[in-house]
């Protein structure tokens, strides 16, 4: 399956001297920890065990943004401006994939409740306001596994005609891929570019 990651010069060192990476987590966010050991569940699920314990995902692009399936180098918004980056162009074993979309994995990275439409997120916002539970609460009480099952829809890749006023259309919409292990054999191109 054809990838792509933006990176910067430590991380494209790292594998050419290790052979292979594997996250480990430490640059996560704390905030952000919870979604991302949510996503390591998801991927246990979906292909199988991490090659190590307590490893987290490796990110890249399957869709950058609709039609656009690589990232733009003439972009902004990859790294901080100025940043000496490198586009990888990857191919990993479809099998050792879980693609998501983008946009709704922001609901799991903030805690909230993945609706597909309007109607369905003020009813749920209804049921919480009812029960005193505040919207993007770190502690939903009864409704915990309820939200945390509605960020399964960011697997379904194929919702955005669905709804496309809440979440995106094909034109935009863009897919992440995460897997566990990168290995240098598997990077087929790399370009130098300077973050805009």
């Amino acid at each position: 399956m054809r990838l792509w990651m933006i990176v910067e010069e430590p991380f494209l060192q790292a594998l050419r001297t290790r052979g292979e990476l594997i996250a480990d987590g430490r640059r996560v966010w704390r905030d952000f920890r919870h979604a991302y050991r949510w996503m390591a569940e998801q991927m246990g699920r979906r292909i199988g065990p991490p090659p190590r314990p307590r490893a987290y995902p490796l990110w890249a692009w399957a869709q950058w943004s609709g039609p656009n399936r690589r990232p733009d180098m003439r972009t902004g918004g990859h790294k901080p401006r100025g940043t000496q980056c490198y586009r990888l162009t990857l191919d990993v074993p479809q099998q050792q994939v879980v693609l998501s979309d983008f946009s709704d994995w922001h609901m799991v990275l903030n805690n909230g409740y993945l609706a597909r439409s309007e109607a369905e997120a003020d009813a749920f916002d209804a049921e919480l306001a009812a029960a005193g539970i505040p919207k993007l609460s770190r502690d939903y009480g009864a409704f915990t596994a309820r939200v945390e099952a509605s960020w399964e829809r960011v697997f379904d890749i194929d919702h955005a005609s669905l709804h496309p006023a809440w979440n995106g259309s094909p034109e935009t919409q863009s897919i992440q891929a995460t897997f566990w292990r990168l290995g240098k054999d598997q990077v087929r191109k790399v370009e130098r570019f300077t973050a805009r």
